[in-house]
């Protein structure tokens, strides 16, 4: 009976070796399957960020552009009003001296007539006396 045990208890433990045996084969073989499912979305994930890093590359690239034109254009017409308040400044510098010469004849006129006035004040004190 012990041997008769004995050998039972040996073919069972035979027959859990192959199952284990086995289990440990599926469990490697899927363990392999789902490294290798990963390591392809390691690669997917990997080129979707290198494909989106070139797109913002160039999205900076296109707004550095758009934005260096529109300072351009924004420094071209800031020019071209100075240039405009420049030749304003000019025209109005021009009409002062053209002011200031006619004020410098009126203050002449005003002298001279204060002048005649005196000499006809003074001609008219004389030919009283």
């Amino acid at each position: 009976l012990i041997r008769w045990i004995d050998g039972r208890h040996r073919k069972d433990m035979a027959v859990l070796r192959e199952e284990m045996r086995a289990g440990e084969g599926r469990l490697r073989d899927e363990v392999k399957a789902t490294e290798g499912r990963l390591e392809a979305r390691i690669d997917s994930v990997r080129d979707d960020v290198k494909a989106t890093e070139g797109r913002l590359r160039d999205e900076m690239k296109a707004t550095e552009g758009r934005l260096r034109d529109e300072m351009a254009a924004t420094e071209e017409r800031l020019d071209t009003r100075i240039g405009g308040l420049e030749d304003s400044v000019g025209e109005v510098t021009k009409g002062l001296v053209k002011v200031e010469g006619r004020l410098s004849r009126v203050e002449g006129v005003i002298e001279g007539a204060l002048l005649i006035n005196r000499t006809a004040v003074a001609e008219s004190r004389e030919g009283a006396a």
